[in-house]
């Protein structure tokens, strides 16, 4: 194991810093970026508190977007070029993130987590990459901590500092691997494909629940109850800046959805809630929201369709599965990255179609095309593309 106590950076938390950062980083020709986030850990909402960015020579900045004496804005430029290089570990959710805080894009991607997953890695994620690639451990208390509490710790600011510092190296590795496989041009379409992908819309609060197996035992009147309790809960949790489940969390406002308290009594006898949830005005509030959502219009439940069509499905994808599975042994890697599960899905739903619809043809990568969409078309009586 080295020693990663030594990690040297610059910490950047002005714009005289930030200006001397630039010059130097905007010398190369691609970078390594990283960022420490806030996402309902600690506080309500998603927060980018670090941005840590190292250059080919290991120069590593830790940038501070929350301090006061500091234009944070030229970050998104540098992101944004189309002519440097970005090397980054798992880009999916950095992306939506630095689109949803700052509306930053993010161009000419070297993913190192598609990377390794394409060369077969059991073990993909950054810290264990590290650790087989130089012997290097992460301190996973870091990943818990609150990243928008300052001032920050120095092994913190060590810790975040050495997930960008090496991640050139760990690219130059994973690109030899690529080429040596005959993969790269897998990777490149993968680099693009994620880069180009639409960021969808995140999640509503209630629909997070509705995936829930909890959700799914509900009536049609306790989901309408559900939902608004869901508002009730995201506006108090907003509103003391701290994340949901600290108000009241999921499985408990599940069960206030089944059996509501139907008076101050009652709900002072619930356990478990943010101590602000029993003060008498917000008892009251609360009260009039359960009587609210048990009377507005019931949410229409769609579960019988679900199961039915979950029935019929379930057949053919388990075959397309097992094929899938059985294409994938000789290269080593995960089935899912051949044909993603909602291609499949669409395919197990609409197994006699005549076209693939272009929404489901846009997740096919021209090397899956090239690679499996033809043998699996024939396979399952599929369109080819």
């Amino acid at each position: 194991m080295k020693e990663t106590s030594t990690i040297k950076y610059l910490f950047v938390d002005d714009n005289e810093k930030m200006e001397k950062a630039l010059a130097n980083i905007t010398e190369f020709d691609a970078f390594a970026v990283d960022f420490e986030m806030e996402n309902n850990y600690h506080h309500y909402g998603l927060s980018i508190a670090l941005i840590q960015i190292s250059t080919p020579l290991k120069e590593t900045y830790v940038f501070d977007p929350l301090a006061k004496e500091i234009d944070i804005s030229p970050i998104g430029n540098l992101l944004s070029d189309e002519h440097t290089e970005k090397v980054i570990h798992d880009i999916d959710f950095d992306k939506r993130a630095c689109q949803q805080v700052y509306g930053w894009t993010i161009t000419n991607v070297f993913d190192t987590k598609v990377a390794a997953q394409l060369c077969g890695y059991n073990n993909y994620g950054l810290g264990s990459l590290l650790d087989e690639m130089f012997g290097l451990q992460t301190n996973k208390k870091y990943q818990k901590i609150d990243w928008l509490k300052r001032p920050i710790n120095k092994d913190a600011l060590r810790y975040a500092a050495l997930e960008t510092k090496y991640l050139h190296d760990i690219r130059d590795r994973l690109y030899k691997e690529l080429k040596d496989l005959n993969r790269l041009e897998w990777a490149m379409d993968e680099f693009r494909f994620h880069e180009l992908a639409d960021i969808s819309e995140p999640l509503t609060p209630y629909e997070r629940l509705e995936k829930t197996a909890n959700h799914q035992k509900l009536t049609a009147r306790q989901k309408t109850l559900l939902k608004h309790l869901v508002e009730f809960r995201e506006k108090h949790a907003k509103l003391l800046n701290r994340p949901v489940h600290f108000v009241i969390h999921d499985k408990l406002l599940i069960d206030i959805s089944k059996n509501p308290p139907k008076n101050k009594t009652e709900v002072r006898a619930i356990n478990s809630m943010h101590p602000v949830v029993y003060q008498q005005q917000t008892i009251k509030e609360l009260l009039d929201v359960i009587k609210t959502g048990q009377r507005a219009p019931e949410i229409e439940s769609i579960q019988n369709h679900r199961t039915r069509r979950r029935y019929l499905v379930d057949r053919p994808l388990k075959a397309m599965q097992t094929w899938r599975a059985e294409f994938a042994k000789p290269y080593e890697i995960e089935p899912y990255l051949l044909l993603s599960n909602e291609t499949l899905r669409w395919a197990a739903c609409e197994g006699n179609a005549k076209t693939v619809p272009s929404e489901i043809a846009a997740q096919i990568r021209p090397w899956q095309r090239n690679l499996i969409w033809s043998g699996f078309a024939k396979e399952f009586n599929l369109p080819d593309l």
